[in-house]
């Protein structure tokens, strides 16, 4: 049985994967837009490279629906992996912003795409934990 369109709602299963896709997106986006071709290599590809390892680690998380404990402890380390990544991204836009200086409204914008999904990928983390209490 089917969920009529009106009265569907955002899974939050699922949620932090698509947060870490909006995520990749405003990263290789600003990345491409606002920084200098002068800081391209230092730092415009490993904050490219930051925000793809985000989304590929919460795929690859995802990617696992646990049966065993040790499958657990993966998918959860693959989750912990997008969380410290979105940190560590997190850390290098502060770095960018205060060499380059963006303007405001794209700061506000990708560092809201990055707590977004920080806080996402926080509450599945908690979410698996009591999900599969019986297998860790």
């Amino acid at each position: 049985m089917s969920v009529p369109k009106g009265r569907r709602k955002p899974s939050p299963e699922i949620d932090f994967l698509a947060e870490a896709r909006i995520l990749q997106m405003e990263t290789v986006r600003h990345c491409v837009k606002l920084i200098p071709k002068r800081y391209t290599f230092y730092l415009g590809q490993r904050i490219a490279q930051s925000g793809q390892r985000v989304y590929e680690e919460a795929k690859k998380g995802n990617s696992i629906f646990p049966t065993t404990a040790q499958e657990a402890q993966m998918r959860r380390a693959h989750l912990l992996e997008a969380y410290a990544e979105a940190q560590s991204l997190n850390s290098q836009i502060e770095v960018a912003q205060e060499l380059i200086g963006f303007p405001p409204e794209q700061m506000k914008n990708w560092c809201g795409a990055v707590y977004k999904t920080l806080t996402a990928l926080k509450e599945r983390i908690e979410g698996d934990k009591k999900r599969f209490k019986a297998l860790l």
